[in-house]
């Protein structure tokens, strides 16, 4: 057999190629579990976490028929899979948002009613147990998503930060990490008197922090505002878009200079989407704003945002018409880069990332209800494209969250039970088999799958082209080991 291989190694080295060499091997899942609530009805997920010990934790809700009451649940796996514990709780709630905090324990944003009075509330969790280090409580307006409230913390001053609405105004709020006693809390109201959204939320130096979201009932732009330990306003940004009109969140991130990395989705004079980014000072000066589309009346709609660590971001949504996974990538000064992916289809993109190399992982869902991941490069280059034909899923519900280590959680909604994935990336390249080496097995693999693909979880299709070819070949000898 080695005789035969060997003229397939000069052929191939012969015909190398760099996008070969810098291609992944797909993903590979490592697990999936489907949970369905004792009371066998809609369970929905709304977060994903993964914890220091790789178990991860999710966050959802439960529909009881009996009552018709949607419940709100946790669910811990352990790193291989297992499910741990589940909890329903009895009282309703909806859980929106897990955030693993600076000592391992984990905050919990959720909403709930108490006598007929909406309420925000804020927990810090035990992971291990899910028992509840302490709660709390206050009053705020009802909002569904994608404009549900938001934590951060703030590890200088030992507090979490919490920004939601009440009367129609900015609220924020700020509670002692420790014992979740209540510090302080600050309102801001919009120009037009209006309905004003906070959805996101930032510490800055000295106590001080940024907070964002759509004002005037969605009709006159995003307003970000800079304030001082004590709730006085440094400064405010407003951004309108083209013509006023908002159909998503406001999402804020801080580089590492202090600046204001700020993103939304505007509607265009054409009554149509748009993914928008822009940066601000730490002064408030606008340094820079970027929008896709920019040609004719084309459209695309963001639904997920990431920071990297040298103060990119990325946009990850669909595009209009055909409706594909769209990725807005911004570098620190402002050039960018737009990608699709694929060619046909219906295909979004629901959940995005950076590593620390600054490569571009997004989760989304396509026309045959499969989970996809697909990653590009921070020039824009693809890394992979991967979609799992095991997983049947449904629209409605995708959150994702990466370990730094290579693996990415991802939680969906699938056919009324909490659907929970554990992808693992092989990111030494020509890794057919996963196991971090390069070898005889990884070019046996190549061998056997020759050809056209026959399922979209072609292992060996290293490109992601839908073949496996003198492509992938050339990427497992240019990194033989």
């Amino acid at each position: 057999m080695h005789t035969r291989i060997f003229p397939l190694f000069m052929c191939a080295a012969a015909l190398a190629s760099s996008s070969a060499a810098r291609a992944e091997t797909q993903p590979v899942r490592l697990w999936n579990q489907v949970w369905n609530a004792p009371s066998n009805h809609h369970d929905e997920p709304s977060d994903v976490l993964t914890l220091p010990d790789h178990s991860i934790l999710v966050s959802g809700s439960a529909y009881n028929p009996v009552d018709a009451g949607t419940y709100p649940v946790l669910l811990h796996y352990s790193e291989s899979g297992q499910l741990l514990w589940a909890h329903v709780e009895s009282q309703y709630a909806s859980f929106k948002h897990l955030l693993l905090s600076s000592t391992g324990d984990v905050l919990l944003i959720a909403t709930t009613t108490i006598k007929n009075v909406w309420q925000v509330v804020v927990r810090r969790l035990n992971p291990e147990d899910g028992s509840t280090v302490w709660e709390a409580i206050h009053p705020a307006s009802y909002q569904s998503n994608p404009f549900s409230p938001v934590i951060r913390e703030d590890p200088a001053t030992q507090s979490v930060l919490v920004a939601t609405t009440l009367n129609t105004d900015f609220l924020m709020l700020r509670l002692d990490f420790k014992t979740g006693q209540l510090l302080d809390e600050h309102s801001y109201d919009g120009p037009q008197q209006g309905n004003d959204i906070a959805t996101a939320i930032a510490p800055l130096d000295d106590g001080g922090f940024v907070i964002g979201g759509p004002v005037g009932g969605l009709a006159h732009g995003y307003r970000t505002i800079a304030a001082n330990a004590d709730g006085s306003i440094r400064w405010f940004d407003q951004e309108n878009g083209q013509i006023g009109n908002v159909f998503t969140r406001e999402w804020l991130g801080i580089d590492a200079q202090g600046n204001i990395l700020a993103a939304g989705g505007p509607e265009t004079s054409c009554g149509l989407f748009s993914f928008r980014a822009w940066k601000i000072s730490h002064t408030g000066e606008r340094l820079w704003t970027v929008e896709t589309p920019t040609a004719g009346c084309t459209s695309g709609q963001p639904y997920a945002f990431a920071l990297g660590s040298d103060g990119s971001i990325v946009l990850a949504g669909q595009s209009h018409n055909p409706f594909l996974v769209e990725v807005m990538h911004v570098d620190p000064d402002g050039a960018n880069w737009v990608r699709k992916w694929p060619t046909t289809g219906n295909t979004a993109g629901w959940a995005t990332t950076m590593d620390s190399a600054g490569n571009v992982i997004v989760a989304g869902i396509n026309a045959n209800d499969q989970v996809v991941l697909v990653g590009w490069t921070p020039t824009g280059d693809t890394l992979f494209t991967h979609a799992d034909p095991a997983l049947g899923v449904t629209v409605g519900a995708m959150s994702m969250h990466a370990d730094g280590d290579g693996r990415y959680a991802v939680t969906t909604y699938a056919g009324e039970d909490i659907s929970t994935s554990v992808f693992r990336r092989n990111i030494t390249p020509g890794d057919v088999n996963g196991d971090g080496s390069v070898n005889i097995n990884d070019l046996t693999s190549i061998i056997l799958q020759w050809g056209q693909c026959s399922s979209s979880d072609c292992g060996a299709d290293l490109t992601g082209d839908g073949q496996v070819n003198i492509d992938d070949l050339t990427a497992v000898i240019l990194n033989w080991e």
